[in-house]
């Protein structure tokens, strides 16, 4: 017979009672379920990675932005405004031919022609900066070896980069040479004996034209030869700098530009000469020698033969702009700059983003905190302001430096935070050690 369960007033939990003990429930009162809501101590920290954060990034790209002048080919791209209006004012008041529209056109062709020399004077604010801390540091020797060494370094990484983007130019040459090459075995081998050698025969000829202009004019002996004469022309920059900066140019023109203007232009001149020679003028291939020789290969290839040859043209020539523009424009800019003494200044960038670092760490509580703080917020801040300021350096343009800045400070973060994560774990693995070592030490006490 089966026994019955007799479960009236039985406890449900009494089998899971310690026997003589009051019945202990798995669900008492006790036991509170976990408090999602931050301590006070988690509410500092957040508030000092904050304040870190906003202090030193403020500093930093503060700082950064207050030692530029205007952006890079600011200049430029106001005259060609003052161009586009004139030219749109010269049309109406051509047609309208009216004295009172003539009276406007010169009225505002005036303004803005003010306006841009207003804008212009803006860039000597921060060259007269440059210009001052350097006299500063020239006081002492140490000092000014230090914004010596500052400026060469500045300087080398520019120049790498000039290099880097001829270098560049000479590949895609190269490729396109070797295009030629298997476009006129090709050629040799499928068409009409008599109309192909002599177009080929042309085509040789011309080549040897290309190579020619390509490493006379921008070969590294050339190159050398033309920024040392660039160094000589800006060897008393700083002083007729300071001479002209004391009159009223100081307010109505970028001096420094226009000390230089006539230099710039004659070194860019024979670089212009030769880019016209090779691939005309304006910026598509539309003459020169390489146009010469695409007309003679399309009269003896295949169209799509003919179009990746003409692809790859384009593309060597769109290198060699690059190289150029690199070379002539923003270097020789960058190296005026460089003379006027940026580079020690732009570093102060980075030493108030580690100043403001500092003041948030003397802030933390403990040892502990400083460094989680230092590896989450510390490195990725200063190497975001660091990066911007090396390309810089490397004569990107600001808008990508900065995002460049910002994306190296993600990854900065990142590292970071798995630098932080790791030291937490191990923290926290030596402390339950200590633990139970504590603890194996007061057992056999207790035993006793």
């Amino acid at each position: 017979m089966i026994k019955q369960i007799n479960s009236v007033n039985r406890n449900p939990f009494s089998d899971f009672a310690v026997s003589g003990r009051v019945p202990e429930y798995y669900l008492s009162n006790e036991y509170q379920p976990d408090s999602f809501q931050k301590s006070e101590k988690e509410k500092k920290h957040g508030k000092l990675v904050w304040q870190i954060t906003v202090s030193a990034l403020t500093l930093g790209f503060g700082t950064l932005a207050l030692m530029k002048g205007l952006p890079k080919n600011t200049t430029q791209k106001l005259n060609k405004l003052k161009d586009f209006l004139s030219e749109k004012f010269h049309n109406i008041s051509h047609e309208m031919k009216t004295e009172k529209l003539n009276k406007k056109y010169e009225e505002s062709m005036e303004k803005v022609n003010n306006m841009i020399e207003k804008s212009q004077s803006l860039n000597n604010i921060g060259w007269i900066k440059d210009v001052l801390f350097k006299k500063f540091m020239g006081l002492n020797k140490y000092t000014a070896r230090l914004h010596s060494a500052i400026t060469q370094k500045f300087d080398k990484i520019s120049l790498k980069t000039v290099n880097r983007a001829y270098g560049a130019s000479d590949e895609a040459f190269e490729k396109l040479f070797i295009l030629m090459d298997d476009a006129s075995k090709y050629a040799a081998s499928t068409g009409g004996k008599t109309k192909v050698s002599n177009i080929l025969s042309q085509i040789a000829e011309k080549r040897k034209n290309l190579h020619s202009t390509l490493q006379s004019s921008f070969n590294m002996t050339e190159r050398t030869e033309r920024h040392s004469r660039m160094r000589e022309s800006m060897t008393n920059l700083v002083d007729e700098f300071w001479k002209r900066f004391r009159t009223k140019q100081s307010y109505k023109s970028s001096i420094a530009e226009e000390i230089l203007a006539d230099t710039k232009s004659e070194l860019h001149a024979p670089l212009k000469a030769a880019r016209e020679k090779l691939a005309g003028s304006g910026k598509d291939l539309n003459g020169g020698t390489i146009k010469e020789i695409l007309d003679l290969y399309k009269e003896i290839l295949p169209a799509d033969k003919y179009a990746k040859l003409q692809a790859a043209a384009n593309k060597s020539v769109k290198k060699l702009d690059k190289a150029i523009d690199t070379d002539a424009v923003e270097y020789f800019d960058k190296y005026r700059d460089l003379v006027l003494g940026c580079a020690p200044t732009d570093t102060l960038s980075v030493l108030t983003s580690l100043g403001a670092v500092g003041w948030g760490l003397s802030k933390a509580d403990d040892k502990n905190e400083r460094t989680s703080v230092l590896l989450n917020v510390g490195l990725p801040i200063v190497g975001s302001v660091a990066t911007t300021l090396y390309f810089t350096a490397r004569l990107v343009s600001g808008f990508k430096s900065l995002v460049l800045g910002a994306l190296s400070g993600l990854v900065f973060s990142q590292g970071g935070a798995i630098a932080d994560n790791f030291r937490q774990k191990h923290l926290s693995k030596l402390k339950l050690l200590a633990q139970a070592d504590t603890q194996t030490e007061q057992s056999p006490k207790e035993s006793i």
